[in-house]
């Protein structure tokens, strides 16, 4: 190599050594079979806090944390092996124990006649922070809306405070304190309801308890102004027993807190506090401990952090606000229970009324109906008396032959069927009357349909105009779940309906069938019908087309009421004449029939 090639060498060196001690990145000059370093930058001297000297001494793994060393010889390694190799996070450890997060790149290079390994470390260490920072400020963003999305159905009582106390874990966690809590103002006695979190490593409190802010006053001030407010305590416990835990007394060494007593542990408790508000009014706040060091929250934090506040103000209140309704839904359900049972009372009273005013409509017909029969009974009595008292004399009477005899005992034979069909259609109608009149109201069990509709048959029958026929269509339907005297009711005021209605000569078709899970009745006439215009009023209470003191209007409408309590519906027809349609459920689901 001749001088002047040897100039441009030396220069060329030179040039490399100022670029490499200006680089604002740490760069090592390592031997590529020790791993010893030979020469450093001032940047590689700053961020291990080692001289040139006391570098040249280490090897490269050397100047990292113990759990990194093994990784940075792999490094090296590879390097060696490859020519080049990168990683993308380890960190230098300097001589006070401070750590430099680095990002290493290295590769062997040609210099002074030598093969090195050239190792540039980037200190990342402001990167990583605001990395962490923003990890962190999506973390607690996403703790937020979590939170907030539990407050938006927080529920009063003991499910809403489970509520409340997970969120409390939750943030307490997040932010690596020893205690979080919220308090909830109740009235203007100086009293708030406390729940707290605490670490496993600081004295237990009651997760939930009534306390006094006396003395807390001045902080309530700033919150009631809507502030932050930030401030720290000495907080001492007992130094024997449980009380103060290792972790209380390792604080209390680590962060000393003046005014201890003997044989009390004391530590630095720094306490931040944020309002909860809803519309404008202060509620209680929120707040953190963390004991001796403090704590480190960004504007953004807080003001998340305020955020939660402000979520759980507006649940609480609407909690308050929800209590409040209850409580007024309590008395107004208690007030509504007590109305309805007056109502129906009166409605007992009404439906008995008109059941009266239905005896009062039949009695004539029924005096008529018992009369006719008795009347068979009286005078076929007698005859038969006289037709025995002839059989008996028989053997004393001269000129009665046997033919007579015969023909007498004949006519007592027919007498006597006369008087039984007469004392049958006595029964009829009487067990059917008692069976209308003495039937509980408020009894539910299962009826007969056919029966019921038939004792109504009996009842109306006296009412019936000339020549008019009914017919009766039953089929065979199971028993229903209702109260019979309702349902009695209601087929002897859809039968006097029809029974008004139908001219001399007229028709009544009386059906049973099944309907789905249901009985279907139904009455049809061929009276005149019912007009269009009023067909849908004929269920309205007080609604008659019989004349002024002819109908109370009742009829139909206690007829409707019970179906509707029965869960059933009602309906009228009137293509020619009128058509009544009833449909009721077997077994009424969800229904209080008491």
């Amino acid at each position: 190599m001749d001088s002047q090639e040897a100039q441009r060498l030396r220069a060329s060196e030179e040039k490399y050594r100022r670029m490499v001690e200006s680089a604002n990145d740490a760069i090592l000059s390592i031997d590529t079979e020790t791993g010893r370093v030979l020469g450093a930058n001032r940047q590689a001297c700053s961020m291990t806090s080692y001289s040139v000297v006391e570098l040249q001494t280490r090897a490269v793994w050397s100047l990292h944390p113990p759990e990194e060393e093994e990784a940075a010889r792999a490094l090296f390694e590879q390097v060696r092996r490859d020519g080049e190799g990168a990683c993308d996070e380890l960190h230098f450890q300097q001589r006070d124990g401070h750590r430099v997060a680095i990002d290493v790149r290295a590769n062997v290079i040609e210099f002074a006649g030598r093969r090195v390994i050239q190792r540039i470390c980037r200190d990342i260490t402001e990167r990583r922070q605001r990395e962490r920072a923003l990890a962190r400020h999506r973390a607690l963003e996403d703790l937020v809306l979590d939170i907030s999305t539990r407050f938006i159905g927080l529920e009063a009582g003991k499910a809403g405070n489970r509520v409340i106390r997970q969120a409390l874990t939750d943030l307490g966690r997040f932010a690596a304190v020893e205690r979080s809590y919220v308090y909830v103002l109740e009235g203007d006695d100086g009293m708030s309801q406390m729940f707290v979190w605490g670490s496993d490593e600081i004295p237990a409190f009651e997760t939930e308890r009534k306390v006094s802010l006396a003395g807390f006053e001045w902080a309530l001030a700033r919150l009631e102004a809507d502030e932050t407010v930030a401030y720290s305590k000495v907080e001492a416990y007992p130094y024997e027993g449980e009380v103060a835990t290792p972790r209380i007394r390792e604080l209390a060494l680590r962060y000393p807190a003046p005014g201890v007593e003997p044989g009390q542990v004391a530590v630095l408790r720094n306490s931040v506090a944020v309002p909860m508000r809803s519309e404008g009014r202060l509620l209680g706040f929120l707040g953190f401990d963390r004991l001796g060091a403090s704590m480190q929250w960004s504007d953004e934090e807080l003001r998340l952090l305020r955020t939660i506040g402000n979520i759980l103000g507006n649940a609480l209140a609407r909690m308050a606000a929800e209590e409040a309704l209850m409580e007024a839904n309590d008395a107004l359900e208690a007030k509504v229970e007590r109305r309805t049972r007056q109502l129906r009372e009166k409605q007992a009273q009404l439906v008995q009324s008109e059941k009266m005013a239905s005896l009062g409509q039949l009695v004539a017909g029924l005096a008529h109906e018992i009369n006719t029969p008795l009347g068979a009974l009286v005078s076929g009595s007698r005859t038969l008396r006289r037709t025995l008292e002839r059989i008996g004399s028989h053997p004393g009477v001269v000129g009665v032959d046997d033919g007579s005899v015969h023909r007498w005992a004949e006519s007592a034979g027919l007498l006597a069927e006369t008087m039984q069909e007469a004392a049958g259609r006595i029964d009829q109608v009487v067990t059917s009357l008692r069976r209308f009149a003495r039937l509980d109201r408020s009894a539910v069990g299962a009826l007969d349909m056919r029966e019921a509709a038939e004792d109504a048959l009996n009842l109306i029958r006296p009412r019936l105009a000339p020549g008019v026929t009914v017919h009766c269509e039953f089929d065979e339907v199971p028993p229903v779940t209702c109260r019979a005297a309702d349902i009695h009711q209601l087929l002897l005021n859809l039968l006097l309906n029809a029974c008004a209605a139908v001219p001399p000569g007229g028709q009544i078709w009386v059906r049973l069938s099944m309907d789905a899970a249901g009985i279907r009745a139904e009455v049809e006439d061929t009276g005149a019908g019912i007009p269009a215009a009023i067909l849908s009023r004929i269920f309205d209470p007080g609604f008659t087309t019989k004349g002024v003191g002819v109908g109370a209007g009742l009829g139909l409408a206690i007829a409707h009421q019970i179906v509707d309590e029965h869960r059933g519906w009602i309906r009228a027809e009137s293509p020619a004449g009128a058509k009544l349609t009833v449909w009721l459920p077997l077994r009424p689901e969800g229904l209080s029939l008491g």
